[in-house]
């Protein structure tokens, strides 16, 4: 078939789609049932074990398992890789490479009161959290992929470990411990998420306790089954796995004892929505730890990916539209936070038009969705499903002309320090993580080509770091770590997707996080705000990205001379 170029700003519009987009707010709200039965009860809830079940050997393996016994075959996969090794149609649906994903989705609705009892090792990495599809109601369906309400998070240092083990994510925690074992219980039933999950149900998302409730079903009209995410953030060395095991799930049903859960089901094949049911005995466990209907969606995304990127342009040349949605007067990049994915991609296609936005963008918003910005929580949630909940994403694009690189510079946020296996946890008073990803592929997928996190800059002594991104040809001669500037190639593409994501998982958000920044601080119908609102909070955190000849960067120092000192103005 004919892959057709798509115009840059068409192109753009739902490129930064799929990327992802939250919110965060500070909300006060009445304990959810979960939280109740955390104070009421002396045991934590949701620990429904406290010995490991989950060595392979002694498996209880049902009849409905077919293939390998590898239990790494229950969960869809997408793989960490070292920023080393990476090739970019491994990762044609926007995730960093450097992070791993998992999704396991049962393939019809279930009885009120089954339970997803899930166990495992706490992983060696930056950050774990589970994310369980909101409970379903039909004023609020969780309607899953990439729409709708977010999910019911379960965050790594929420977890109660077993007795007598660590849970390494814990500021001052031995991240080290040999002993790190949970267990933890999603029990599905329709309601509101909020009365039923309290705190865990809207910013900043954090609720003890080892319990969550979660969907009985998903889908606009209920017709599909329940599903739960599970994230690993920079695990240690680029380990996928964060060198453990991947976790066990076991269903529940009401009246029933646990069983293994099966194989994930209706693994997304073709790029826009789910394939036609198959049985069980048609996606079996293969090797290397996948599912054949796994294997045939990863085989599909790359072909996918190398078409898309075989139609990317090529650094250099210049995409004037994007530079002039994307671009302030004074030279800089706009940050815009999202309030949603949907949201955004309506507002980014008449962002010309505010009263497009006021009269139609948010009512259609509504109607679809069963979302508002306006709307009690978790309807007027800036996340939408499918997106990690403690992340917030700021959006831009860039393209360049030939001879200018783009800048980054700013002062960094503090964040743990992990990727070399370090020996305790860190504080995440500030973040936990920021990272930059610029992307390039259709209005269906988004293809990461330039992944930069905070572990791989260069900080300088007063905290402050500089991030220079163009053309191999256009290198600036001082463009190297030991005069205090990062450098990343750009290798694809006339004009790139810029994709911020910032996680705070502190229980009190940072004062210039932009998980603070509101609908009323950023309103997409309003032209004087949403411009400038990441600016306004975040300060000298800014990530503020600028265009600038080769030479111009080169006068900053004599090349080859530190210490390297950098004007105080641009």
């Amino acid at each position: 078939m004919k892959i057709v170029k798509i115009a840059a700003i068409a192109l753009l519009s739902t490129m930064i789609a799929l990327a992802c987009g939250p919110v965060e707010s500070q909300l006060q709200t009445e304990p959810g049932i979960a939280q109740q039965q955390t104070m009421e009860n002396p045991a934590v809830p949701g620990m429904w074990g406290t010995t490991s079940t989950s060595d392979p050997t002694s498996i209880q393996w049902p009849p409905h398992w077919y293939g390998v016994r590898d239990l790494r075959a229950q969960w869809w996969k997408i793989l960490a890789d070292s920023p080393d090794t990476w090739q970019f149609e491994n990762h044609a649906k926007g995730e960093p490479p450097g992070n791993t994903y998992f999704l396991w989705r049962y393939h019809k609705p279930v009885p009120s009161g089954t339970k997803i009892l899930i166990e495992g090792d706490f992983p060696h990495a930056r950050m774990m959290n589970f994310q369980v599809c909101a409970p379903w109601s039909p004023e609020l369906p969780s309607i899953g992929d990439g729409t709708g309400i977010p999910e019911i998070a379960l965050l790594d240092e929420d977890i109660v470990p077993d007795p007598g083990h660590t849970n390494p994510f814990l500021p001052g925690a031995d991240r080290n411990a040999s002993k790190r074992h949970y267990h933890i219980t999603f029990e599905l039933r329709d309601g509101n998420p909020v009365a039923l999950n309290g705190a865990a149900a809207i910013p900043p998302y954090r609720a003890p306790g080892n319990l969550r409730y979660g969907c009985t079903q998903s889908g606009k009209n209920g017709d599909r089954g329940p599903f739960i995410w599970m994230r690993i953030f920079l695990p240690d060395h680029y380990e996928p796995y964060g060198q453990v095991a991947t976790p066990v799930i076991r269903i529940q049903f009401p009246g029933q004892e646990p069983q293994l859960a099966p194989i994930t089901r209706e693994v997304e094949l073709n790029m826009t929505q789910v394939p036609q049911r198959y049985s069980i005995r048609e996606n079996p466990a293969i090797e290397e730890g996948r599912s054949r209907k796994e294997q045939e969606s990863l085989d599909a995304l790359k072909q996918w990916a190398r078409a898309n990127l075989a139609q990317a342009g090529e650094p250099g040349d210049f995409v004037p539209k994007v530079a002039q949605v994307f671009t302030h007067s004074d030279g800089t990049l706009k940050l815009i936070k999202s309030f949603g994915t949907p949201l955004f991609i309506g507002w980014l296609r008449n962002a010309d038009d505010p009263d497009h936005c006021r009269t139609t963008l948010l009512q259609a918003y509504r109607h679809l969705y069963g979302m508002s910005p306006k709307l009690p929580p978790p309807a007027n949630d800036e996340h939408t499903s499918g997106h990690n909940v403690h992340i917030t994403y700021l959006y831009s694009a860039a393209t360049l002309k030939p001879g200018r690189v783009l800048v980054f510079r700013g002062k960094a946020p503090k964040t743990p320090r992990t990727l070399a296996g370090n020996p305790i946890m860190e504080s995440s008073e500030q973040l936990r993580y920021w990272g930059i990803t610029l992307q390039t592929g259709s209005p269906i997928k988004l293809i990461p080509v330039i992944d930069i996190i905070d572990e791989n800059i260069v900080i300088d002594a007063q905290g402050n770091y500089t991030i220079a991104i163009g053309a191999e040809s256009d290198r600036p001669a001082n463009a190297y770590p030991e005069n205090g500037i990062a450098w990343f190639p750009w290798p694809v593409g006339d004009s790139l997707a810029v994709n911020v994501r910032v996680m705070s998982t502190s229980a009190q958000t940072w004062q210039h996080a932009p998980q603070r920044i509101t609908w009323e601080d950023s309103d997409y119908c309003d032209l004087n705000k949403f411009p400038y609102a990441v600016k306004q909070r975040m300060g000298e955190y800014t990530f503020e990205g600028r265009y600038l000849l080769k030479e111009q960067v080169e006068r900053w120092t004599q090349v080859g001379s530190p210490p390297y000192q950098l004007p105080a103005q641009w």
